[in-house]
């Protein structure tokens, strides 16, 4: 086999060339950043007048270092132990911060420290609906009853309508208010950080519904004698 027949051969079998699309700048930039949140220097520039308001009201001992200095050391403590007391002392070195703390101090509170997470807020646009059946099981088969009064699984669901992603669901037995359900939905996901942007419905969501979606646009089928 000749070597241009070989070249061919590794093509087909590896594939078509990578094609590296990455903007350089835009990641380079990236990874600059993460340094300036490491030792983000404008924190100390509010020193005093956030350790005031900290310590407005509080019994006992007031605090001497404030919660953002605090949260910094607690990143860098994912990398050095003890080294956090000698960063403190070069950074009152450079005149930085007015005094620095010990390990002791440090210790106590990052470890008292009560992390948060702030989920990033977006819109979605969202639309509900539900379906129920009456059914019972006869050999091996499930058969809906059409004539005979029985109680009925009720599934309704809120999911986004560009993405198709289900956002709530909830499964009832006997009667249950759509309407409702799908209220209890939009609310959940307005307590999750998530803004609704459009609300879709059939003409049995034209209810009350409309007080819980609030500024949000209205995609809902109006029933002909609606007021």
């Amino acid at each position: 086999m000749c070597a241009k027949d070989s070249h061919n051969n590794n093509n087909k079998r590896w594939g078509n060339k990578f094609i590296d699309k990455r903007n350089w700048k835009i990641y380079n930039e990236e990874l600059v950043v993460r340094g300036e949140f490491l030792l983000p220097i404008d924190m100390f520039d509010n020193w005093y007048e956030e350790l005031d308001k900290m310590n407005d009201g509080k019994k006992g001992r007031p605090y001497e270092f404030p919660e953002s200095f605090i949260k910094i050391q607690a990143v860098w403590h994912q990398w050095v132990d003890y080294s956090i007391e000698g960063i403190a002392r070069s950074l009152e070195r450079l005149c930085l911060i007015p005094y620095h703390d010990d390990y002791t101090t440090i210790w106590h509170r990052v470890h008292g420290m009560r992390p948060e997470i702030k989920l990033p807020t977006y819109e979605v646009e969202a639309g509900s609906d539900g379906t129920g059946f009456k059914s019972g099981n006869a050999w091996d088969r499930t058969f809906v009853y059409r004539k005979i009064r029985r109680k009925y699984v009720k599934v309704i669901i809120t999911a986004d309508v560009r993405t198709k992603k289900l956002l709530a669901v909830d499964v009832k037995i006997g009667e249950v208010s759509e309407p409702k359900v799908a209220a209890k939905h939009i609310k959940l996901l307005k307590e999750n950080g998530i803004k609704l942007k459009k609300f879709y419905g059939d003409g049995a969501y034209d209810t009350e519904i409309f007080n819980v979606i609030g500024d949000a646009e209205s995609a809902m089928k109006i029933r002909k004698d609606a007021a």
